[in-house]
């Protein structure tokens, strides 16, 4: 049976099962007759050959002479370089390369600390990806890293690399320490006169212990929201229909007050807080809807008597003056003449022209 080993392949040579050496690259003829079998492997692969008694490998002299053997202890990992650029993660025991593949070199890493150190941030990017743990923690958060459940560190902004080994369950969780929103919306509440209200509200917050919230707060929002609708229905219901209408802006400042107070149990802090809407019931809209259109009516029928008076005052002022003074009567009578002929061009009484007849009388006046 003829095998072709290309340029990038070894052959593995058995004989009845047992190896007997390496070839090089080119064509041979071995024939399964006489019990020979060739295996062909990929030069640039670790060796795993399906026959091969590793115990006994390296007292072969061509195999010995043609690999290397890179051991890797239990509680380690190994990288390995191959002409100086990152090649492959090798796990722990016999790990054999051609000699032919390149300058190989491993540099070996303790699995007592998982995280990856001594590789530049290029080589670590490198890395095969079921190898290893990626966590990328942005401006303004912080990662908490776990390892089987227990809290090991705290993790900086940055992107950190830990090894994926087989029995560590390795996790982070990442804490947002920035200015955050709460909204409760519709939240509906009783003032002390039992009238029912709905409350649009919102504040913000901010993390003051992300560490002490993952060891002793379970579900840590959930909690956040319940602790602030507790504190809005306490404080409002202090406070009658009409009170909580008139002082809408000032509530704001002493439930703000009150949520700092009780969130420190929760390790957060409260920076502002604010009432967005009143929603008033629909039975309750309605007769304040009506209460407003009479008062604005009121008001409106207090402004008209205003002008009212105002206007007929002006009117007794001006009576006055025309009566003590006939020269402005006479002009009043004039005026008035001359409007009435700039929008009557002829007005007939009895026969006579009316215009031409008061034309006439204020000609021989």
């Amino acid at each position: 049976m003829k095998t072709i080993i290309q340029q990038n392949e070894r052959g593995l040579l058995y004989k009845n099962g047992k190896f007997i050496k390496v070839l090089q690259p080119g064509k041979y003829s071995e024939p399964r007759l006489w019990g020979r079998y060739i295996e062909v492997v990929e030069i640039h692969e670790a060796i795993y050959g399906d026959r091969i008694d590793y115990c006994n490998l390296l007292k072969n002299a061509s195999f010995a002479d043609a690999v290397v053997n890179f051991v890797i202890e239990d509680g380690q990992v190994g990288v390995l370089f191959l002409n100086g650029r990152l090649y492959a993660v090798l796990h722990p025991g016999d790990n054999f390369y051609f000699k032919d593949l390149g300058q190989l070199v491993v540099k070996t890493f303790d699995l007592t600390n998982l995280k990856i150190e001594g590789l530049t941030y290029s080589q670590q990017r490198e890395l095969p990806e079921n190898t290893y743990y990626k966590y990328v923690v942005g401006n303004g958060h912080i990662g908490l890293l776990m390892i089987d459940g227990v809290l090991i560190e705290e993790l900086p902004p940055g992107t950190h690399y830990y090894w994926q080994v087989d029995g560590y369950n390795v996790s982070c969780n990442i804490v947002d320490l920035r200015i955050q929103d709460l909204d409760i919306n519709s939240q509906e509440i009783l003032t002390a006169d039992k009238v029912a209200v709905r409350i649009n509200f919102t504040s913000s917050f901010k993390v003051v212990d992300a560490v002490k919230i993952h060891n002793e707060i379970k579900k840590f929002k959930e909690q956040l929201y319940s602790l602030t609708q507790l504190v809005i229905r306490e404080y409002i219901g202090k406070f009658t229909f009409d009170e909580l209408l008139d002082q809408k802006e000032a509530l704001s400042t002493g439930i703000l007050a009150l949520l700092q107070t009780r969130s420190k149990m929760l390790y957060v802090e409260f920076m502002a807080c604010g009432i967005l809407d009143i929603i008033l019931p629909g039975e309750v809209r309605s007769i304040m809807n009506t209460v407003l259109i009479a008062k604005k009516q009121a008001e409106a029928n207090v402004i008209t008597r205003r002008e009212e008076t105002a206007s007929t005052r002006s009117l007794l002022n001006t009576a006055k003056l025309l009566d003590e003074n006939a020269t402005l009567y006479k002009l009043k009578e004039l005026e008035h003449i001359e409007r009435i002929a700039l929008n009557v061009s002829n007005i007939s009484v009895g026969g006579g022209n009316l215009l031409s007849e008061l034309k006439k009388v204020v000609s021989k006046e």
